[in-house]
C-alpha cells in the first residue's frame, strides 16, 4: 500500500510551516468563501460558529460511504460540528444547525484519528471541514508522530475557498465534494451562497489538479483522487444537466461519480415547495440520462440500495463492479434501468426462536424502497420483536452505517406462529443492510442469524443457541452466526460456528470472507469437582438412606415422611450426590432445556444431574410450563435429574395433580392457541411432608395435639392416585442422642455412587431403568422365584394393593436386586421393597 502524500511534506518540514500559516488566518478568517473576517482566535464565531477549535459531533468506521472509501475496513469518519453552508433542506441539521457536538483539543483530534487507524479503517474521512481546515492542519503533524499511516478523504459540501485549497496541496490524497447548485439563485434561496456555483467550479478545478482523477488498488479501495458527489433534487432545482457537462467537458471525462437518489425533505425544506417531497422516478431517470453523452467515460454510481458501481462508456455499456474487481457485463436496457431505479430491494436471511426445547425455523423478509420513512414488523411478533426497530436503527447508526430514510417493511415467516424475543435483532439488521447494499446477498446465503442488539451495536446472547444450531444442521445450513458469549453451547451441535461481538465486526466478515470457524468447546465440570452434599455428612438414618440408594439406582420416585427436623431436606439434597454423570446424550438434552429457559450462565457447564427444588407457592405454569408461547417449566428443567418438593401437602392441589400424567409418559403437552408443544419430564419425584399439620404425629417423645379433622384435611391435600405413583415411602424418624455422639462413620457419597452406577449398567443393557420398565416386560425382566410369589400374594390381600402398587413393587425389588447382583428378585428383595410402600408406612405412623 503506497504512503499517504503528507508523510513526504511532514519529512521535510513543509507541512508544520502551512499549519503554521493556515492557523494565522484564523485571526482574520478568510478560511472559506464566507469571509467573515473575525478573530477566531480570541473567541470570535463568524457564520460557522465555530471559534479556535473544532467541535466534534460523530466518529466511526462507516460503512455507508461510496464502495471505494469503504472498501471492506470501513472509512474512518469525522463528523465537524456546524457547517459554512447551512442548507435549508440539510440532512444532518442535528450537527450542521444546532452545532450538535463537543470542542476538541488538537491532542484529542490527534487520538480519534489514531483509534480510527487501530480500527482498521481504509482512511480519515473528514466530513464538512471547509471551516476548519487550520485546526486539521495543526493537529496532523502531531498524528504523524503517533504513527498516523491513513490517506485523508476531504469531504465537503464544494463551498470552499482556493486558497485554502491550495494549502492542502500533496496533504489531501483523496476530494470528495458536493456539488449542489448550478444556478446562483437556487443556491442563494437554500444556503444563502448566490456565489456557490462559481466557488464550487473553482474549488473542484483545483481538487482535481492536485489529485487527478480516482485511483484505486487491487482491492477496489480508493488511494487518490477526486469523487464528486451530486445529489438529485425536485425538479431540478440543482441543475443536474450543466453540472454534468462541466464536469465531462472542463474536469475530466473519467470523472468519478455519484449520482445519489436519497434526497428527503428535512429541517425547514417543507416551507418551499419545490423541494418539499421526494424525487420521482422519472426525475431521477433523467438525471442518469445526463450521463450517456457521447466520449464520457465518468464512473456513476446511484445509492437507490443496491450498493454498486456503475460504469457507462461511449457504447453505452454498463458493468456491475463490486470489491473483488469482477466486473460481469450488463446491457444498458430499459428493463435494467428500471431495475435500478425502482428504489427496491428486497433481502432474505434466515434465523430462528425458542419453540419449547427446540427451535422454530424463521425466515426474515425485508424490503426497502422510496415513500414515506417507516419500519414495520409483520408476521406475528411479540411487543419485544416490536421494539427491535429502535434498537436495530440504533446500532445501524452507532456503528457507522448509513440508515436512510426509506420505507422498511420486514415479514417473519411462517406468519402464523407467533414470534418473541430479541434473537430477531441481528438477522433483520443483517437483512436491512443487505437490503441497503451494504452487504451482499450471496455471502448471507446458507447462514443462520441470531443475538440480540445493544444500542451501540454490540450483539448480546439469546435464548436456545444450542437449539437453532442443531436446527441449522438438521436443515444442511453452512452454519450459524452468533453471539460470542452463545458460541459454546451452538458448537455442541457439531455445526460450523461464527461468534461476533458486534455489527461492525460480521459487516467486515461479510463484506470480505468468513474467518475459520469456531471450534473450541465449553469447558465442563464432572460431579467429583463440584462441593456437591455428602450423605456422610449426615449421622445415622440408615433406613433412610438405603432407600435413597434403590431411588437412585432404578430411578425411582421417594417420599419422606417425619417430624421436622428428622433430616428429610438433608437427605434430599444429597441424592446428586449418588447419581451417575450425565451422558452426552442427556447432557445435550439437558443444554437444550436451560438454553431455552435462559439459565445457562455463564459459568462452565456441569455434567451432574439437575436437582430443581421450587417453592411451594409456584404456579401451575411455572411447574408445568406455560404462556402464551409456552416455556419449560420445574419439571422439564428436572429432566434427567431430580425435582424436589419440600413440604408437599403446601403446594396447590391442582399442581400436583398436574404431575401425574408426567410422572408416568416422562413428557408433558401443553395446549395453547399459537400451538400444541411437548416437553421432556423424565425426572425423579423427591417429597418431603410432615405426617401431620402440627408435624409430631408418630413422634417417638412429643405428643400430637391434631384433631381428628384437621389430620384428615391434611392428609386429603396429597391425592391417592399421586401418591401411588410415588415408588418408596420412607419414615424418617428424629436421629437419637447417642448416635450424634457416638460418632459413627457412615458411608460417603462416592461409594454408593458407585454401587449405583453398577446397578444402572445392567439396567442400560436391558433398555431401561427399572422405574420405567414397560408393563409387557416386567413378567419378563422381575423374574421371582415359588416363595417369592407367596409373599406377593399375601401383602396383596393384606395391604389391598392395586395394579398399580403390584407393579411398582416388582419394579424396587428388582432394583433391589441389581444393586445385590442378582439375576432373580429373591423374597428378601421383595420383603424389602414392600416396606417402602405407603400402606405399610401408615401402618408403622
Amino acid at each position: 500500500m503506497s504512503e499517504p502524500s503528507y508523510l513526504a511534506l511532514y519529512r521535510s518540514g513543509e507541512l508544520q510551516k502551512r499549519a503554521a500559516r493556515v492557523t494565522a488566518m484564523l485571526e482574520c478568517c478568510r478560511v472559506c468563501p464566507r469571509d467573515c473576517r473575525v478573530d477566531r482566535t480570541r473567541g470570535k464565531r463568524g457564520y460557522c460558529r465555530t471559534g479556535r477549535y473544532t467541535s466534534v459531533a460523530r466518529i466511526g468506521p462507516h460503512f455507508g460511504e461510496e464502495a471505494p472509501l469503504v472498501g471492506f475496513g470501513g472509512s474512518g469518519t469525522i463528523f465537524f460540528s456546524s457547517c459554512n453552508l447551512l442548507c435549508t433542506f440539510c440532512q444532518n441539521y442535528e450537527i450542521s444547525h444546532f452545532n450538535e457536538g463537543a470542542e476538541v483539543q488538537p491532542h484529542e483530534l490527534v487520538d480519534m484519528m489514531l483509534r480510527l487507524e487501530r480500527a482498521g479503517c481504509h482512511n480519515i474521512n473528514l466530513v464538512t471541514p471547509s471551516h476548519v481546515v487550520p485546526q486539521i492542519l495543526e493537529a496532523l503533524p502531531l498524528a504523524v508522530e503517533g504513527g498516523l499511516r491513513l490517506p485523508l478523504v476531504y469531504n465537503t459540501g464544494g463551498y470552499d475557498c482556493v486558497e485554502t485549497l491550495k494549502l492542502l496541496r500533496g496533504v489531501v490524497d483523496i476530494y470528495m465534494p458536493d456539488f449542489k447548485f448550478w444556478d446562483p439563485g437556487a443556491a442563494k434561496v437554500f444556503c444563502n451562497a448566490p456565489d456557490y456555483p462559481d466557488r464550487a467550479r473553482a474549488a473542484i478545478r483545483e481538487m482535481h489538479s492536485q489529485v487527478g482523477d480516482l485511483v484505486t488498488d487491487s482491492r477496489g479501495v480508493a488511494v487518490k483522487g477526486i469523487l464528486v458527489r451530486h445529489l438529485v433534487m425536485p425538479e431540478d432545482t440543482c441543475g443536474t444537466a450543466e453540472i454534468m457537462s462541466f464536469l465531462a467537458s472542463e474536469i475530466s471525462p473519467d470523472t468519478s461519480v455519484n449520482i445519489m437518489d436519497q434526497y428527503y425533505p428535512c429541517y425547514r425544506a417543507c416551507e418551499d415547495r419545490r423541494i418539499s417531497r421526494r424525487i420521482t422516478r422519472g426525475e431521477y431517470a433523467r438525471a442518469l440520462s445526463r450521463l450517456r453523452m457521447p466520449g464520457s467515460r465518468r464512473s456513476v454510481r446511484h445509492k437507490c440500495g443496491t450498493g454498486v458501481f456503475v460504469r457507462t462508456s461511449a457504447s453505452g455499456v454498463l458493468g456491475r463492479k463490486n470489491l473483488t474487481g469482477r466486473t460481469p457485463s450488463l446491457s444498458w436496457t430499459p428493463t435494467a434501468e428500471k431495475g435500478m431505479l425502482g428504489y427496491t430491494m428486497i433481502a432474505i436471511v434466515h434465523s430462528a426462536c425458542p419453540w419449547g426445547t427446540d427451535a422454530l425455523g424463521v425466515v426474515v423478509e425485508v424490503d426497502v424502497h422510496a415513500g414515506l420513512p417507516g419500519f414495520s414488523i409483520v408476521g406475528l411478533p411479540d411487543n419485544v420483536v416490536k421494539e427491535s426497530r429502535e434498537r436495530i436503527r440504533s446500532a445501524i447508526i452507532n456503528s457507522g452505517l448509513e440508515f436512510p430514510p426509506r420505507r422498511i417493511t420486514v415479514n417473519l415467516a411462517p406468519a402464523d406462529r407467533k414470534k418473541e424475543g430479541g434473537v430477531f435483532d441481528l438477522p433483520i439488521c443483517i437483512a436491512v443492510l443487505c437490503a441497503l447494499g451494504i452487504v451482499p446477498q450471496e455471502r448471507i446465503s446458507g447462514l443462520m442469524f441470531i443475538g440480540e442488539l445493544g444500542l451501540d451495536g454490540g450483539v448480546r446472547p439469546v435464548r436456545g443457541a444450542i437449539s437453532a444450531a442443531f436446527l441449522a444442521g438438521k436443515q444442511e445450513f453452512r452454519g450459524v452466526v452468533c453471539p460470542e458469549t452463545n458460541a459454546g453451547e451452538a458448537a455442541l451441535s457439531g455445526v460450523k460456528v461464527w461468534p461476533v461481538r458486534d455489527i461492525k465486526e460480521i459487516v467486515q466478515y461479510l463484506r470480505t470472507s468468513l474467518p475459520d470457524p469456531y471450534t473450541a468447546l465449553p469447558p465442563l465440570k464432572e460431579p467429583g469437582e463440584e462441593a456437591l452434599p455428602d450423605l456422610a455428612d449426615i449421622t445415622g438414618q440408615d433406613l433412610s438412606k438405603r432407600a435413597l440408594e434403590i431411588a437412585a439406582a432404578g430411578g425411582h420416585n421417594i417420599l419422606f415422611l417425619g417430624p421436622p427436623g428428622a433430616g428429610k431436606s438433608m437427605l434430599a439434597k444429597r441424592m446428586p450426590s449418588i447419581l451417575p454423570p450425565l451422558s452426552r446424550e442427556e447432557f445435550l438434552e439437558c443444554t437444550r432445556i436451560y438454553s431455552a429457559a435462559g439459565r445457562l450462565g455463564k459459568g462452565p457447564l456441569s455434567t451432574s444431574r439437575p436437582f430443581r427444588s421450587p417453592h411451594h407457592t409456584i404456579s401451575d405454569a411455572g411447574l408445568i410450563g406455560g404462556g402464551s408461547i409456552p416455556a419449560p417449566g420445574e419439571i422439564t428443567l428436572s429432566h434427567n435429574g431430580v425435582l424436589f418438593l419440600d413440604e408437599l401437602p403446601e403446594f396447590r392441589r391442582s399442581a400436583l395433580e398436574s404431575l401425574r400424567q408426567p410422572l408416568e409418559e416422562g413428557s408433558v403437552t401443553i395446549s395453547r392457541a399459537n400451538g400444541v408443544l411437548s416437553f421432556p419430564a423424565r425426572f425423579q419425584l423427591i417429597g418431603a411432608m410432615n405426617p401431620c399439620p402440627c408435624g409430631f404425629l408418630g413422634h417417638p417423645s412429643r405428643e400430637c395435639r391434631c384433631t381428628p379433622t384437621q389430620l384428615s384435611r391434611y392428609r386429603t391435600r396429597v391425592s391417592g392416585p399421586l401418591l401411588d405413583r410415588i415408588d418408596l415411602h420412607v419414615w424418617v424418624d428424629p436421629v437419637d442422642a447417642s448416635q450424634v455422639l457416638s460418632r459413627k462413620s457412615a458411608s460417603a457419597s462416592s461409594s454408593i455412587r458407585l454401587r449405583v452406577e453398577k446397578a444402572r449398567a445392567v439396567q442400560e443393557e436391558r433398555g431401561c431403568l427399572n422405574a420405567h420398565i414397560p408393563e409387557q416386560k416386567i413378567e419378563k425382566i422381575c423374574r421371582i422365584d415359588a416363595q417369592a410369589g407367596k409373599l406377593l400374594v399375601q401383602a396383596m390381600k393384606t395391604w389391598s394393593l392395586s395394579m398399580r402398587g403390584f407393579k411398582r413393587v416388582m419394579k424396587v425389588a428388582r432394583s433391589i436386586a441389581d444393586l445385590d447382583g442378582s439375576p432373580d428378585v429373591r423374597s428378601d428383595h421383595l420383603a424389602e421393597a414392600l416396606q417402602y410402600r405407603p400402606e405399610l408406612a401408615k401402618t408403622l405412623s
